[in-house]
Order: C-alpha cells, then structure tokens, then sequence
C-alpha cells in the first residue's frame, strides 16, 4: 500500500539516535529502528516539551504521527509517544486475553 504526504501512520522501534540542533528552533530529531531499517521521526517542540521524560529515557517507542515525503527523504511528524510497555498495557486493557475454558472432570 503507498504512503502518501499526510497520511496517519504509527509505527515503533528502538531509539538509536537522538538531535536536538541549536539551529532547528526547539525541534527534536530521532532516528528508530526497527526489522525493516531505520525511520525518521520529527518532534515539535510541543510535542517534545509534553513527551521530553519519554524521550530522553525510553529506549522502545511507539509513535504516532503524519508522513511527510520531501524531496525522497521520508519523515514521520509525531503527535503521541508511547513506550512500548505502556503501549503494551494499553492494548491490553482494551483488549483483554480470553479467560481460559474450565475444564470439568466429574
């Protein structure tokens, strides 16, 4: 399915690199990894400022944002950050495991 500029996206990995430029006007650049490479991902500072603890301590997140295609270079403009266990817990709550079936011996 191709990904066009604009289109929601989540995604998650490792935290394999993190930029804060004094010349990027308070934006915040990480890099993820996951199985398929490497991802770009662009925080506003309002968005960093409300994720910073998360940011600079989580090594899994999951994020959730708007792609944006320029020029070939594929960036992902975050709204929410979650760590992976707190994603994980979330998940879990809407959607809880089956209880198991009772098994009766008499």
């Amino acid at each position: 399915m191709p990904l066009f500029t604009g289109t929601k996206v989540r995604t998650a990995g490792y935290v394999v690199c993190r930029q804060a430029p004094a010349t990027a006007k308070g934006h915040v650049f990480l890099t993820l990894e996951d199985e398929e490479g490497l991802l770009n991902i662009v925080l506003k500072p309002h968005v960093y400022q409300k994720y910073r603890y998360l940011v600079r301590t989580e090594p899994l997140i999951v994020v959730e944002g708007i792609l944006q295609k320029r020029e070939g270079i594929i960036n992902i403009v975050a709204k929410r950050l979650a760590s992976l266990k707190q994603e994980r817990e979330r998940q879990q709550a809407l959607y809880p495991p089956p209880a198991p079936k009772a098994r009766n011996f008499c």
